[in-house]
């Protein structure tokens, strides 16, 4: 989803993503994830630092 916005050949990639988008969605899930965890430790770091 982060794809620069190429030319129009970007329809021939655009078709192979739809095949990956259950990949994609792991991957999204994945990074969610780890954005929770760590936004969890910099809450628990800005409290001990108060």
């Amino acid at each position: 989803t982060l794809q620069k916005p190429s030319k129009v050949t970007t329809t021939q990639p655009q078709v192979k993503n739809l095949s990956n988008t259950g990949s994609n969605v792991t991957i999204l899930a994945i990074v969610a994830i780890i954005a929770l965890v760590a936004g969890g430790v910099l809450v628990l770091v800005r409290r001990r630092m108060n």
